[in-house]
């Protein structure tokens, strides 16, 4: 059985580019997944994945199921290309036509949307997302829980604190070192945490 936590419209897509049956599929809302009876759902060999954008709530859901014993799994579309020495962690959902270069390190429950692209020698800590079309440039250091938008690019040799969401087509040209939001080219933070 394949269990997806969360039914909003990044599960939807998650299921439309994997491969499972629908038969063998269960969404569940959070009141579902929260309730006391969740646990007796799931079996040793059945699948858990967290489709969810938002890297604080998918940090929470993580450390809920990791806390009821149950590991989420890891699913990499067959079209995603992963470079020598790279490393990814328990949880992750990376969507097709991504490419991920050599010696990249990948945290757990890190959400990378299609058609990414991540450089050499990057570092994506826990619960991070990367959405559609991002550029991620070679040496750069995201921190955990940070969101990364639509079509964004960093510059090589970028560094980004945790907690930070960038949004929709911002380019990054220098580290971004308090919490908050940016937009803009240059990225430039408008809200502050």
């Amino acid at each position: 059985m394949i269990h997806i936590l969360g039914n909003g419209d990044l599960s939807k897509e998650f299921i439309s580019f994997s491969d499972f049956n629908s038969d063998e599929i269960k969404v569940y809302s959070k009141e579902e997944f929260t309730s006391k009876k969740f646990k007796n759902y799931i079996s040793k060999q059945d699948k858990l994945f967290i489709p969810i954008a938002d890297p604080i709530i998918r940090k929470k859901v993580f450390g809920y199921i990791m806390s009821l014993g149950i590991i989420p799994s890891t699913f990499i579309h067959p079209s995603v290309i992963v470079g020598k020495r790279s490393k990814i962690g328990i949880g992750c959902i990376i969507q097709p036509n991504t490419i991920i270069s050599n010696d990249v390190i990948i945290g757990d429950s890190v959400f990378i949307n299609m058609n990414s692209n991540i450089a050499h020698d990057v570092t994506v800590l826990d619960h991070s997302s990367i959405m559609v079309n991002a550029n991620i440039g070679g040496h750069c250091e995201i921190g955990e829980s940070v969101f990364i938008g639509t079509g964004v690019s960093l510059l090589p040799k970028i560094k980004i604190t945790s907690d930070v969401k960038i949004g929709i087509g911002a380019v990054v040209l220098n580290n971004l070192n308090k919490q908050g939001t940016y937009l803009g080219n240059p990225a430039k933070i408008f809200f502050k945490k």
